[in-house]
């Protein structure tokens, strides 16, 4: 009889304990959405959440790239000059063991010509080389057009402005004069000299 007793002790025993810990389970499963919830509100704004970069990148990836602007990391190989640098090549498939060759620089480009219109950071409104500039970051444009020959004309759906329409968008509303002596648009000027001798050119007609 008590050898039967014993049994449904354990039993019962063993069901509460497995209750318990497939509550424990639940709990911490419900406790790490809704930390996963909060950190996506926390961090709204500074990517756009509802374009994924093709094939098999994540919102997530979208974000790194907004954030390689906004909080600029050293890269972790010394062969790329940026973070954002890095991050576009790994994420194109590029060849680190190969290195900045020809075949990895096009792998590159064919990355960026198919993506280059959903890296958009919502803190800008538009394309992350926006988001470069508004935050002065333009040496990592220079460096992009330079190493990669990116294309800096693609219009950007957001404000249909490529990237030289934005800045002369910029100076004439900081400036409608367009004096070339205000030092509030001399940043822009210089910023507008260089992108114009990297080949860029204006998708708007002047006055539009």
């Amino acid at each position: 009889m008590k050898i039967f007793i014993t049994i449904a002790l354990m039993l019962v025993l063993g069901n509460a304990a497995f209750g318990q810990t497939e509550g424990d389970k639940r709990m911490k499963e419900d406790q790490k959405n809704n930390a996963a919830k909060s950190d996506k509100n926390q961090t709204k704004g500074f990517w756009n959440d509802e374009k994924l970069l093709e094939p098999n990148f994540s919102k997530a990836t979208v974000r790194d790239f907004c954030d390689d602007i906004t909080l600029p990391e050293d890269p972790t190989n010394e062969i790329f000059e940026y973070m954002f640098e890095q991050r576009l090549f790994e994420t194109a498939g590029g060849d680190i063991k190969l290195g900045l060759v020809e075949s990895e620089k096009i792998k590159v480009r064919n990355f960026w010509d198919k993506n280059k219109l959903k890296l958009e950071c919502t803190s800008s409104n538009g394309n992350a080389l926006k988001l470069a500039i508004e935050r002065s970051f333009f040496m990592l444009i220079l460096h992009l057009a330079d190493e990669y020959q990116l294309d800096l004309n693609f219009v950007d759906p957001s404000d249909n402005r490529n990237l030289l329409d934005y800045v002369n968008h910029e100076i004439k509303r900081i400036d409608p004069s367009d004096n070339k002596d205000n030092p509030a648009t001399l940043k822009l000027r210089n910023y507008r000299h260089h992108l114009i001798n990297k080949g860029a050119k204006p998708s708007i007609k002047p006055g539009i």
